[in-house]
């Protein structure tokens, strides 16, 4: 079997040559896996990136022209991708922790002043992700998670925070990402059978690719008329363009282990993204003109072989469930009654016990001479209620 993954690798690592030609941003990167994503072309010798790796947290990094890193600011690790607006500053969505409620949280709205080191909170207490800037740069388009399910669209005004405009998907989808044009706002929305790529325009949701079984992720505006994104189509993921009034598709990049974060840089026709190798993901750029650009169709996904061959597998040997049986249970879980969940009548919920009473002085303090003596004949009951709100222990 180890043979003939080897071949496997061997075949396809050579059917994706020659791989696309690129330069690193970062002159060291260390011996640790680390990975640098969201590289952003900040002025004419500098570019702002993440930085996270196995011995460092989130931060926000500063490359020089030579490749020599500073860190500008620590980022939760919640942090969403970054986007810039034309005076350099840095968008994100942050998810920040309840400080009363340890099961309770908020993704706010934030931007970063590289100029001034300075945090600005857009919103309080919301739930909005993966924002992305309206066209006039004066208002936030995010996704919203309702608490009840389900998700939509919001604008957000940047300067106070105020909800201007909330858009419902169509039923039975999650919203993904939005990529804001003059007229026309596009997104992907995630059913069971998939990703869709859409649009929506004067009240309307239209379909513009339909429902595939690829990832489609970080997509950006570029230019008047088309989108990049990170996209596994080939099998491999890679940096593909959309135009939105031809429908043509382009393929990019050809990277040997994975491109994702991809951002082209209009003032200088660069694309910037991060290229997968055994230590991590190396920012690295290109100039546009030099880009492959091979014609694809969302319709022509390659098909794994050893996962089709794990399917055909599970198909062979796992009993399917007839849609009568299917039904039943469904009809099951429906009719299953609900109660009301009071914190006083679940207080206490015993979930172990143990035959004997343990000295936690004697066991604390290591007084180990005679171990006889750390515990006497005796019962100890351990107890937390269903929220891990309250724990006893007798």
């Amino acid at each position: 079997m180890e043979t003939r993954l080897t071949d496997l690798w061997k075949a396809d690592d050579e059917c994706r040559r020659p791989f696309s030609p690129k330069t690193e941003l970062v002159s060291e990167r260390g011996k640790k896996y680390t990975e640098y994503l969201n590289p952003l072309r900040l002025s004419a010798d500098s570019i702002v990136m993440t930085k996270s790796g196995v011995d460092c947290s989130k931060e926000l990094i500063l490359v020089d022209s030579t490749g020599e890193q500073k860190t500008l600011t620590h980022f939760a690790s919640s942090t969403s991708s970054l986007i810039k607006d034309k005076d350099g500053k840095i968008l994100f969505s942050e998810v920040v922790p309840d400080p009363r409620w340890s099961l309770r949280s908020y993704s706010i709205l934030r931007e970063y002043d590289v100029k001034t080191g300075r945090f600005r909170d857009i919103t309080e207490k919301t739930r909005f992700f993966n924002p992305a800037l309206s066209c006039d740069g004066k208002s936030l388009y995010a996704v919203e998670y309702k608490v009840e399910g389900g998700s939509r669209i919001v604008r957000v005004d940047r300067s106070s925070g105020e909800v201007m405009e909330r858009i419902d998907v169509p039923e039975g989808r999650q919203l993904s990402e939005i990529v804001p044009f003059e007229e026309r706002l596009f997104t992907t929305l995630i059913d069971e059978n998939g990703i869709e790529f859409c649009s929506y325009s004067s009240g309307q949701w239209n379909k513009i690719v339909k429902t595939t079984n690829t990832t489609i992720r970080n997509m950006r505006r570029y230019g008047e008329h088309e989108i990049s994104f990170s996209c596994d189509l080939d099998g491999m993921d890679n940096v593909y363009l959309y135009n939105i009034e031809s429908g043509v598709l382009e393929k990019l990049t050809s990277s040997r282990f994975g491109a994702k974060s991809p951002t082209i840089d209009e003032q200088t026709k660069t694309l910037y993204y991060s290229d997968y190798d055994v230590s991590g993901y190396n920012p690295v750029s290109v100039p546009v003109d030099s880009l492959m650009r091979v014609l694809m169709k969302f319709d022509s996904q390659e098909k794994d072989f050893i996962a089709e061959s794990l399917s055909e597998q599970a198909h062979r040997y796992v009993e399917v469930p007839t849609a009568q049986a299917d039904s039943a249970l469904f009809e099951k879980i429906s009719n299953t009654p609900s109660r009301r969940y009071t914190k006083a009548g679940n207080l206490f919920h015993i979930h172990s016990w143990f035959p004997c009473y343990p000295h936690m002085d004697r066991i604390k303090n290591l007084s180990l001479s005679d171990v006889l003596s750390l515990v006497d004949p005796g019962v100890t009951l351990i107890s937390q209620n269903l929220l891990g709100s309250a724990v006893t222990q007798v």
